[in-house]
């Protein structure tokens, strides 16, 4: 429940980024980088919405100071990807926010060799990860198997899953 409320949360602070920047969300070499935005502009003063439980990634809430808060969110105090490129304007079933997966790939893939584990890229023991959708919506998605170190989400009826069906994207991963 924790790590989805801290979903939503990085959800509203982009929502409003976008109210501000013509519909375009941050953006960086990094998902850490993109999120680093949010302080920037005054959005976030917390940086603990940043992990969730049995997460690697720990904030320690030192974010720095003004103009540039270069202490926010640095190497190893982000549990959240996030998809480059998308607009506000875009589909609200569009993945934006998403739990580190296990590589920066399109679509990306989660390790339910290491559920509930403290590890890079790992899913919950229910093989689910929580997505923060575009349109606000946060959900824990079910993962296409109970074993491996790669696994996608589970396809819909159309034979897509939720990453694929919103076409071709990259991946803002943690910086780890």
């Amino acid at each position: 429940m924790q790590a989805s409320s801290n979903c939503r949360q990085i959800l509203i602070a982009l929502k409003a980024y976008a109210g501000d920047h013509d519909g375009r969300y941050p953006d960086g070499n990094t998902a850490n980088e993109a999120f680093r935005e949010l302080f920037i502009a005054g959005l976030l003063e917390d940086e603990r919405v940043f992990t969730a439980t049995s997460s690697p990634f720990e904030p320690d809430n030192s974010i720095g100071e003004a103009p540039n808060f270069d202490e926010a969110l640095v190497a190893g105090e982000n549990h959240w990807a996030m998809t480059r490129g998308v607009k506000d304007s875009d589909s609200g079933n569009t993945p934006l926010v998403f739990e580190n997966p296990v590589r920066a790939e399109w679509p990306p893939r989660w390790n339910m060799n290491a559920a509930g584990q403290k590890k890079e890229g790992r899913a919950w023991k229910s093989g689910r990860i929580i997505i923060g959708r575009n349109d606000g919506s946060v959900a824990g998605e079910m993962l296409n198997s109970t074993r491996g170190d790669a696994v996608t989400l589970k396809p819909d009826s159309t034979g897509k899953d939720l990453f694929e069906q919103a076409g071709p994207h990259e991946v803002l991963n943690v910086a780890r």
